[in-house]
């Protein structure tokens, strides 16, 4: 079994999407653990609304680029047309990123995709909903915490959305 971290991020419904998506990734893996919402302001694309974002602990026994296309059904599921998307940056009806893959680095599938995952050192809303809960653990380059890493890149425009909640476990009580 490999822990992952998955972020999942929306700004389209995004309220039934990310309480969808985490609701899926129960379907696929053992959620073990689940962030806060985070409610950040968009980037590339700025022209539309703000994102809600959270990061979710996994435990699984997939291969990472079947993991990968799990996540990719989970985004077509909540009705994501990469294709039709207009812009790399959104809007999106959900999107998942594998963040970690246990304290690995590397690289896997046909694109190929990497792991860390760059946004945790660029974005800090891919770093503040990690190291929330994952403060202490290290990034498998840099060495250094999360709680490091997301102190650095700050949080500037963000919020805490505590009337969502997502729960680990096989009931959502958001």
């Amino acid at each position: 079994m490999t822990v992952a971290y998955i972020a999942l991020g929306s700004n389209i419904d995004p309220e039934k999407n990310l309480r969808d998506g985490v609701a899926r990734l129960r379907d696929i893996s053992t959620v073990l653990r689940v962030s806060s919402v985070y409610q950040t302001p968009p980037f590339g694309y700025i022209h539309q609304p703000d994102f809600l974002d959270v990061t979710v602990k996994v435990e699984t026994d997939a291969a990472p680029a079947d993991f990968k296309h799990l996540l990719y059904a989970i985004e077509h599921a909540s009705g994501r047309v990469r294709e039709k998307q207009l812009t790399r940056w959104g809007p999106l009806e959900l999107d998942l990123d594998i963040l970690l893959w246990g304290n690995l680095a590397l690289e896997f599938g046909s694109k190929p995709w990497r792991v860390p995952n760059e946004g945790i050192l660029q974005y800090a809303a891919v770093a503040a909903p990690l190291a929330e809960i994952a403060p202490d653990e290290r990034h498998p380059i840099t060495g250094e915490t999360f709680a490091v890493i997301a102190e650095r890149l700050g949080r500037s425009g963000f919020t805490v959305r505590d009337d969502l909640k997502f729960e680990p476990g096989p009931v959502n009580s958001g």
